[in-house]
């Protein structure tokens, strides 16, 4: 499954048609890895009744990356000569996004025979630019430097950090399970938080008939992307048997990732179960992990009835 990748597109109210054809030509465009959303400030993105900087703090918390269209449409007097400068609450909203997303993922935009007076910190920083003297379409001139932008996120989420990591190994996960005695099978997914700075990540425990016999999650996790390692400490609970409290466990473990280029899929890692009070059923198991394919097994996994769940992890560890 393609990760979504939420693009806000700024601009001044006169450059609309900018920001609406840059939406429309990165929005067709093809990516293994990634899928782009387009967020134009103009389609959604400022809710009616709430206040502009509202508005767009909500969207910080919302989106990946920010192109900010620099289209010079304002004239000002600096030392004493007039030179073209874009709008200030463009430039405002530049700066909003570079402080929440890190300049890598904010893009200066602007029309390569227009270029603008910028700030002085912003100088010899690369922008994005486009050639309108090749076409009378948009869209065509657009496409281009749309490519490159394509090019740069994909750089970006491919590079070695901590963000670029989680959003390999984000998603559903299958994760066999060999104790000392039989094969069972966990269902759980990871998901980013914190703009990709953290993740969650539980799920359900199955015995290899398809029986629920736990759910757990993570309680704290720590992250060495450079070696696709993943560290957890966790908590869960079996069903509680007829006249019996629930019976809690707990643990820690180790997942490490196969390398691979885009999105990660296979992996093998081991962990503890730890019952407390019962020492005798503390043991090590060694796991290995297969990314969940098909959004039907997932369906299945989350709604489906008891016997559609029995049969599908039954498949899974039979073709396993």
């Amino acid at each position: 499954m393609k990760r979504t990748v939420r693009i806000f597109i700024g601009s001044s109210s006169e450059n609309s048609r900018v920001v609406e054809s840059l939406s429309k030509v990165l929005s067709k465009s093809r990516q293994t890895t990634f899928k782009i959303n387009p967020a134009p400030w103009n389609k959604g993105v400022f809710k009616f009744s709430a206040a502009y900087i509202e508005s767009l703090e909500k969207e910080l918390n919302k989106a990946d990356f920010a192109i900010l269209e620099l289209t010079p449409n304002d004239v000002t007097r600096i030392r004493n000569a007039k030179v073209k400068t874009p709008r200030d609450n463009v430039l405002f909203e530049l700066g909003l996004f570079m402080g929440r997303l890190h300049r890598e993922r904010c893009i200066m935009l602007y029309a390569r025979d227009d270029k603008p007076k910028l700030p002085t910190d912003l100088l010899g920083v690369k922008a994005a630019t486009y050639d309108m003297s090749q076409s009378d379409d948009l869209e065509s001139s657009l496409q281009p430097v749309a490519q490159q932008i394509v090019d740069h996120v994909a750089e970006v989420l491919s590079g070695p950090t901590l963000g670029a990591f989680i959003a390999q190994i984000e998603g559903a996960w299958w994760q066999r399970i060999q104790t000392e005695k039989r094969k069972e099978l966990s269902f759980f997914t990871i998901r980013p938080v914190n703009k990709y700075q953290s993740i969650e990540m539980g799920g359900d425990h199955f015995t290899a008939r398809g029986k629920l016999i736990g759910s757990w999650k993570a309680i704290e996790t720590a992250v060495r992307y450079s070696e696709r390692e993943l560290f957890y400490h966790w908590e869960g609970q079996h069903p509680p048997k007829k006249g019996h409290e629930v019976f809690k466990v707990k643990g820690f473990g180790t997942l490490r990732f196969n390398y691979a280029p885009g999105l990660l899929e296979l992996g093998k890692g081991e962990f503890l179960d730890f019952y407390p009070g019962h020492k005798e059923e503390t043991q090590w198991k060694t796991v290995r992990l297969k990314r969940v394919q098909y959004k039907k097994h997932i369906t299945t996994v989350k709604k489906g009835s008891n016997d559609e769940k029995k049969a599908l992890i039954s498949e899974i560890l039979a073709h396993w």
